[in-house]
């Protein structure tokens, strides 16, 4: 927040970075089993990956397996299918954008959405500028989840979400038994959760 208000207050935008990457366009086709998505982004000088701050570390890794912390070996782009499975993009870096490469299987659904850092605790970053989370010269991208194609696939229902879902603002959300989303509108697709019992 306070790289906004270096940049907004005290009109400091040329020399402060003040907000993450977002994405501008997306580009998707599938052919055969493979999914290719194009996203531009904007706000993206020197787009790259790191690892979040503690990467490494995790609020449980008292409790972590040993070796299980990934930070930028695993992607943190996914993309969904119409049965609620999401599935891990390899992607490639070039100036401003990044290609998503992913096989889904037609057993698992039509692909539907795509996320990027959707995870308890992310281990992967997307910045921009030369830096990472511990010498602020780059800012991540926030986390967002959105449509990868005009119409949603069957078995899924479109649903308006929030901002971060730029640029159609549509999800598609999955009513399968195992995924069980709901569509909140304005706010996107959650995983539906049982009633509090009544006191």
């Amino acid at each position: 927040m306070s790289l906004q208000v270096l940049a907004t207050v005290y009109d400091r935008q040329t020399s402060v970075v003040s907000s993450g990457p977002f994405v501008k366009s997306l580009k998707s086709s599938v052919i055969g089993d493979t999914v290719t998505v194009d996203l531009v982004f904007d706000r993206a000088d020197s787009l790259h990956t790191r690892g979040t701050g503690d990467c490494a570390i995790t609020a449980f890794s008292k409790n972590a397996i040993p070796g299980d912390h990934r930070c930028c070996a695993e992607s943190p782009f996914q993309i969904g299918t119409s049965r609620g499975d999401w599935i891990r993009a390899n992607f490639t870096i070039s100036r401003n954008s990044v290609t998503l490469n992913a096989v889904v299987p037609a057993t698992q659904g039509a692909p539907s959405d795509l996320r990027f850092s959707h995870e308890n605790f992310p281990q992967c970053a997307l910045y921009n500028g030369k830096g990472g989370p511990d010498d602020h010269s780059g800012v991540a991208a926030a986390p967002f989840r959105m449509s990868l194609f005009t119409d949603c696939p069957a078995a899924t229902v479109a649903c308006l979400g929030a901002m971060e879902a730029l640029p159609s603002g549509q999800q598609c959300c999955t009513s399968s038994v195992a995924a069980n989303e709901t569509c909140i509108p304005n706010a996107g697709c959650y995983k539906a959760i049982s009633k509090p019992l009544a006191g």
